[in-house]
């Protein structure tokens, strides 16, 4: 199962591989059978439009809790762990 995201050394691989004049078949077989054709060919997109191929700052929800809330809830379960 491919993972979601590449490592910088596979996008620079993919990159150089369409620069020489390879499909994208041919990358996608050539980088150890790993990489589907459509992902290869998103990268390579993505290289020619914006010229470079790293991600976008991923953002995800904020805290609710601060670290001191943290620290007693954890050591309020690993006093009592039967306590629901």
């Amino acid at each position: 199962m491919p993972t979601r995201l590449w490592s910088p050394k596979k996008r620079a691989r993919v990159v150089t591989y369409r620069y020489v004049g390879y499909a994208y078949q041919q990358i996608a077989e050539k980088i150890c059978g790993c990489a589907t054709k459509s992902g290869v060919y998103k990268l390579g997109k993505k290289f020619e439009m914006l010229v470079q191929v790293t991600d976008k700052k991923r953002i995800g929800r904020k805290k609710i809790s601060s670290s001191q809330t943290d620290i007693f809830m954890t050591s309020a379960v690993q006093k009592d762990r039967h306590k629901p």
